[in-house]
Parts: structure tokens; C-alpha cells; sequence
């Protein structure tokens, strides 16, 4: 029809052209062949994978030609052969789970991701920094509370906020302007301080000799506590064989606290300087007379049972701790480790720190108890220092060993030749359970009634410590600088547990009962002393029974 042929693009040619073909209907090579209304051959579709020469279906798809977007498709996945490393490989398509912010903040999902990491990383590190700082200041807060506490128990309120004086502070009495104080040489100094030899002035125109004990500026807050601690402890004493505080000086620094001086220095020096002439001929007046040196531990005796009576424990009693005089009287000083005991008799320590080991009781060394009865072992070791006019106790024993030397029950070995009234006595004070240890008032009275009790002995030299490696760590001991008379505790728990059973009773035993009177030493026969190796049988079992320990037959 030449009318449809003069223009094939017009709207009656094109749907003459659609019926024409929508009419055709016949089988062509790959099957029938027919037209319907949309365009489109109604037939499947064979999906196939080729892989060089050879082929297979994995799928195939059947068209719906009355409908643009409805078909039927199927895909046999497990007969795909994927020919990617890693198998069926993705399409592209990366999920958003923040899409409606990238959506908001018109940006990509990558960017929004990174910029979503970062704040959480950042909200991390803050929430950790804070937690951190809260447990800290909680730690340093619980800190400062206990310090204080444990100051209110002297008298001081150093937290106190209100202006002027704390009227709780009574140092504030025994403030003394340094304007009266003059400082002209060093006597000796320690890790926290320095001690001086100085001057004071009393009154118009009167000086006299003062020992000047300062504390380094810049001090930690505990070491302050100690210091102070100490003056406190001090100004409470007054007896005639305990160094005496004058005063001190708090409104500057360094801080002062002024003491009494005392002409010969402490006790392990005067004996020390003196060994040479223990073989010389002696009369009662001598340096190291038996007299002498019966009295010095006397005087020490005397400053404990006075201790004792104020509800004090020393903790440190060494030779020396302990000071001579121009008359050559014993005072007992350094209380920077001194403690109340209040109505407890005992007192229970918890911090770390430096402790002098080997004259430390089995129970303090154990369990970190001291009472009136662990000054009196101290006491016994202070008595072979004397003895032996400034002999090292243990020697021969490194720190770790005297624990261990301890732990098995074992004495100090006291030199031959010595009296069998002071064997007795030190044995006594080395007993392992405290409640048959004499109280000081006993040893006063029993010296008293031997005042020839003490003389000197030179079969041990000095020491014969061998050499140690500077803050070289024993388990969890560590060795002083030195290497001699102080160990530093990094925590008593961990010996507590290497301690034998034996010794884990008494913590029971000294809550339960109080310190008890001891029979005097004087009715006790000489022969019940112990000897040097085997002092834990004179612990009896019903002692060990009682404790809370469990006790095996050995024991």
C-alpha cells in the first residue's frame, strides 16, 4: 500500500507494521515463534557460562511479553564455576548502615564511617582518662584520709580548713622561732633529712646545746607525716632514758624539730669506737665495764617499761636508736617508727616500707603486728649488740637468709663465755610466743638485781656480711642500699604467706587476748631456757590448738 510506504515513521505505518507482525506465528530454528502485543518474543531465555570450548546452562529466565517488568528467572548458583581467587565475587554494592546521616549531612557513607570511628575512639579515651582520674584521686582522697586519721590520733588536724592556727595542733605550742636557733655543723644524714649540731637560745644571754633534725624541702606528704609523727610522739614523753624535744620549728621550711644533744652520739658508734679497749684492765668506771654496760641496758630497759606504760611500741629499738650522753646515760630516740597502740596492745602495720629485719620479732616480720612483747625481742638483740660492744646480729646471714633463719625457729647465736644469767635473759626475750617474753618493769628488776649482768665479749668481729649488690630484690624483699641493718618491704603479705603455719595463729591470739603479765624472770629455772636450735618446742600445744591455723602433728 503505497499510503503506509510514503512515510514509514508515521503513526499509521508503525501500527500497520504491529499487527503484521503480531499476527505472525510459525516454528523458526530455536522453536515457535510468535508475537503478542508488547513487543517482545515470547520465549525462555537460556542462561549460559562458557569456559574456552565448553559450555553449560546455569540458568534461564522466561520473559512475560504483556508486561515490561515481570519475567520469571532462575540460576542454579552451584552450577556457576567462579573463576575469581575468592570465589563468587560481590557486586559493588556497599552497605550503609548510617545512610540516613550521610543522607542529612550530604556526604558519602565512607567519609561518615571514619568521621563515626573517630568520635567513638575519642568518646574512649576520654571516658578512660576520666576513669582514671576519678580512681586516682579517690586513691589519693582514701590516702589523705587515712593520714589523717592516723595524725588526729597524735592530736593534729593538718586537713583542717580554718584560717589561723589549729587549735587541735598542739606542735603549735612547741613552736620556736628560728630566729633563736643556730645551726653550725653537720652530725649526720639520712634519706628524708639531715641532722645538725646547733644552738639554742633559752633565755637573754643563755644558749645551750640542741641536736637540730631537719627535713629535706620538697618532701613527700608521707614522709611529712613521719616527721611530724615523730615530734608528736616525742612531746608526749618525759622520762630521764627518752631523748627529750625542745621544740620545733613548722612555720617554714626546712622544717626543725629541736632535741637535746647528746655528747657521744648513738650507742652501736660509742661501742664500736670503744672495742679496743675491752682487753685493757677495767674498773667500774671504765667505758665498756661490765658495770657500765649493764647500766646502758638498764637505761634502755627503763625507756621501754616507760614506753610500755604510755601505750607506745618503738618498733625500732637498735643500738643505733639509742643515744649516750655527757654523763654516758642511755636515751632511747628515733621514734619516727613509733606507734600507738591504744587499747589494742598491739599495733597492726599495712604500709610499705623500710623495716629493720634482724630485730624484728617472728610475729612483725610475719604478720605486721607490734606490740610491747616484739620491742622486747628487739630488746634481746639490742643486748647482744651490746654484748658484743657493736657486733652486726646475724652475721654471715644475708636479708633473705635471717627470714628464713627466723622462720625455722632459730635464734641469734649468742657467743660463749657469757653469763648464764644474760643467756637466759636473751633467750627469754627471743621466745616464740610472746606471752611468755618478759615485760620491761621484769627486765628492769632483774638487771637491777645483777648489775654486773653484761660483759664484753670479742669473739665475733664487727661483721662479716658479705658484699651485696645495691637495691638487689630478694623475691619480694628488697636489700638497702648498705646492705646491713634495713631491708625495704614491698608488700608483708606476700612473706606472710611464705611463713610456716606456725606462726599464722598468733594474729588470732593477740586479737583475742590482751598481753597478760609474765611470771618474773627470777622464779624461772635457768635450765628451762631454750637453746639457740630449738626454741619452737617451747611453744605449748595448746597455744597452737587454739589458733585459728590449722596445725598439722609436725607442727
Amino acid at each position: 500500500n503505497a499510503t503506509y510506504l510514503s512515510d514509514l515513521h508515521s503513526e499509521v505505518t508503525t501500527k500497520r507494521l504491529m499487527e503484521i507482525i503480531w499476527s505472525t506465528d510459525f516454528m523458526g530454528v530455536s522453536g515457535r515463534v510468535k508475537f503478542s502485543e508488547g513487543g517482545s518474543r515470547f520465549l525462555p531465555i537460556n542462561i549460559i557460562q562458557w569456559i574456552g570450548n565448553a559450555s553449560h546452562i546455569v540458568g534461564v529466565s522466561f520473559p512475560n511479553a504483556s508486561e515490561e517488568s515481570s519475567n520469571s528467572f532462575f540460576l542454579n548458583e552451584s552450577s556457576i564455576i567462579w573463576l575469581s581467587p575468592l570465589g563468587r565475587p560481590t557486586d559493588g554494592v556497599v552497605f550503609c548502615g548510617l545512610h540516613f546521616l550521610a543522607e542529612l549531612l550530604h556526604s558519602d557513607c565512607e567519609t561518615i564511617n571514619i568521621i563515626v570511628i573517630s568520635l567513638f575512639c575519642l568518646v574512649i579515651v576520654v571516658l578512660v582518662f576520666l576513669a582514671s582520674f576519678i580512681f586516682w584521686r579517690k586513691q589519693y582522697n582514701n590516702k589523705m584520709k587515712l593520714s589523717a586519721r592516723y595524725m588526729r590520733s597524735f592530736g593534729i588536724d593538718f586537713m583542717s580548713t580554718a584560717g589561723g592556727p589549729d587549735p587541735g595542733n598542739s606542735l603549735d605550742k612547741w613552736e620556736i622561732p628560728k630566729e633563736k636557733i643556730i645551726v653550725n655543723r653537720k652530725l649526720g644524714e639520712g634519706a628524708f633529712g639531715t641532722v645538725y649540731g646547733g644552738e639554742m637560745l633559752v633565755s637573754e644571754n643563755k644558749w645551750i646545746a640542741v641536736a637540730v633534725k631537719t627535713l629535706k624541702s620538697g618532701s613527700s606528704v608521707e614522709d611529712r607525716l613521719d616527721f611530724l609523727s615523730e615530734a608528736e610522739a616525742m612531746k608526749r614523753f618525759d622520762h630521764a632514758n627518752v631523748i627529750t624535744l625542745l621544740g620545733v620549728c613548722l612555720k617554714s621550711e626546712p622544717i626543725y624539730t629541736i632535741l637535746e644533744f647528746m655528747l657521744y652520739g648513738d650507742l652501736k658508734t660509742y661501742l664500736l669506737a670503744r672495742r679496743h679497749l675491752v682487753k685493757n684492765r677495767q674498773n667500774d668506771e671504765s667505758d665498756v665495764s661490765s658495770k657500765r654496760l649493764t647500766m646502758m641496758a638498764m637505761d634502755v630497759a627503763r625507756a621501754l617499761s616507760y614506753l610500755a606504760s604510755q601505750k607506745f611500741v618503738h618498733r625500732d629499738v637498735a643500738c643505733r636508736n639509742c643515744l649516750v650522753n655527757a654523763q654516758r646515760v642511755v636515751k632511747l630516740g628515733d621514734f619516727g617508727m613509733a606507734r600507738p597502740t591504744f587499747d589494742n596492745d598491739y599495733y597492726k602495720f599495712n604500709r610499705k616500707g623500710l623495716l629493720p629485719i634482724r630485730w624484728m620479732s617472728p610475729e612483725s616480720l610475719g604478720l605486721g603486728l607490734f606490740t610491747p612483747a616484739s620491742d622486747i625481742w628487739s630488746y634481746g638483740i639490742l643486748l647482744y649488740e651490746i654484748l658484743t660492744c657493736g657486733s652486726f646480729p646475724y652475721q654471715g646471714l644475708n636479708n633473705m637468709q635471717v627470714l628464713e633463719h627466723i622462720k625455722d625457729g632459730k635464734i641469734l647465736k649468742i657467743p660463749s663465755h657469757v653469763k648464764p644469767q644474760l643467756r637466759h635473759l636473751m633467750h627469754r626475750c627471743w621466745m616464740l610466743d610472746y606471752k611468755k617474753r618478759p615485760t620491761a618493769p621484769e627486765i628492769v628488776e632483774y638487771i637491777s638485781n645483777h648489775p654486773r649482768l653484761i660483759v664484753p665479749s670479742l669473739d665475733v668481729p664487727t661483721s662479716s656480711v658479705g658484699a651485696m649488690e645495691p637495691n638487689s630484690y630478694i623475691g619480694n624483699f628488697t636489700e638497702s642500699s648498705k646492705g646491713t641493718e634495713i631491708v625495704a618491704f614491698s608488700d608483708l603479705s606476700t612473706f606472710n604467706r611464705r611463713f610456716n603455719r606456725r606462726f599464722r595463729g598468733m594474729r588470732s591470739r593477740l586479737k583475742e587476748n590482751p598481753i597478760e603479765p609474765l611470771l618474773s624472770i627470777q622464779e624461772e629455772s635457768m635450765e628451762s631456757a631454750p637453746n639457740e636450735s630449738s626454741i619452737l618446742r617451747y611453744v605449748s600445744m595448746d597455744e597452737l590448738t587454739r589458733s585459728r591455723g590449722s596445725i598439722s602433728t609436725s607442727d
